[in-house]
């Protein structure tokens, strides 16, 4: 299945979702998306100036 279409059967099901469902989801994307951002910031933060 190509990303595209992943990504229509995503928001097709998301859509299927009652209102606290779809805020509990939203919630845990949030939490994923914050998780990725701060490990990248660390990650950049804790490599050596000089490269090495």
């Amino acid at each position: 299945m190509i990303q595209e279409e992943k990504l229509k059967k995503a928001c097709d099901d998301f859509s299927k979702l009652n209102d606290e469902q779809q805020d509990y989801v939203l919630g845990i994307m949030q939490a994923l998306v914050f998780a990725k951002t701060s490990g990248s910031q660390n990650d950049s933060e804790n490599q050596p100036k000089d490269g090495k």
